[in-house]
């Protein structure tokens, strides 16, 4: 739990939504269990982990001071390291022109 004195509210927190008040604040536009969509087709070792389009599942954010953020996406039971670029939200993904081309 966090509270806030200057409002006497307290606010009920999990552990991966804290940071230490020291340090700096890098924002990210995705957090814990959000949706998101894979922009492109992503391949490990020539094997295909998620096609562009596929969606997944945040399972951890990962951010470094100078470094783009990071997240671990769950895609098809399976967990990997994803930079933000290569990420979208699902209502965008819908909306965007040139996937419906890509299609």
């Amino acid at each position: 739990r966090v509270h806030f004195l200057e409002a006497g509210r307290t606010v009920g927190c999990r552990e991966e939504e804290l940071i230490p008040a020291s340090d700096p604040w890098i924002a990210n536009k995705y957090e814990f269990r959000d949706k998101v969509i894979c922009n492109r087709t992503l391949m490990v070792q020539g094997e295909i982990i998620a096609e562009k389009g596929d969606s997944g599942e945040v399972e951890k954010i990962i951010k470094q001071q100078g470094r783009e953020v990071l997240y671990h996406i769950r895609f098809s039971g399976r967990v990997f390291r994803i930079p933000e670029s290569v990420l979208s939200a699902p209502e965008a993904a819908m909306t965007d022109p040139q996937r419906a081309v890509d299609q």
